[in-house]
């Protein structure tokens, strides 16, 4: 079983108690707005960090992240980009549809600062939401996911402390 801490928007900060939610994470992915390198060095002590360049991603280290990157825990292949060059009424698609050869399981953006997960055409869209401290209703918006054996296992909204597992994992809709 692999855990992975999921993150975006932290823009030059991360709210405290990340760093507990995060405890004991294998890899943590940020889908951009990072906002400088202390972030990126911050999340690095906890776990290794898969991250892609978002619209605000000027500081050194940033402007060398991919603004698309495919990464795979146990069989499972996510998808991560930022989301800043998509239409909101059109996202599931156009997400989708950017990913389309990449054969992955699960795509994880950010930019909108609203948490999205929903299952479309067999793919999880995963945004966690903005994790960026001075945005108070959404500080320690993050998700948690579990894969095993090629498939998503558990996936963990810390912030509202929804749990969805092999019993509702199928039928969650977007929250």
């Amino acid at each position: 079983m692999t855990k992975i801490g999921i993150i975006s928007d932290t823009h030059g900060g991360i709210c405290p108690d990340v760093f507990n939610y995060f405890k004991g994470v294998d890899a943590i992915l940020h889908a951009g707005d990072i906002g400088n390198e202390d972030v990126l060095i911050e999340l690095e002590a906890l776990a290794p960090v898969y991250a892609v360049r978002g619209n605000i991603d000027f500081f050194e280290a940033g402007k060398t992240l991919p603004v698309k990157r495919i990464e795979s825990f146990e069989g499972v292949r996510f998808g991560i980009v930022h989301g800043d060059n998509f239409t909101r009424s059109a996202l599931p698609d156009q997400l989708i549809s950017y990913f389309a050869d990449d054969h992955i399981n699960a795509i994880v953006f950010g930019h909108t600062h609203e948490k999205y997960l929903q299952k479309a055409a067999n793919i999880w869209l995963i945004n966690p939401g903005a994790a960026d401290p001075r945005i108070k209703k959404s500080c320690n918006s993050v998700i948690v996911v579990e894969v095993n054996s090629g498939k998503i296992q558990k996936i963990r909204d810390v912030r509202s402390g929804r749990v969805y597992g092999n019993e509702n994992l199928e039928k969650l809709e977007e929250i």
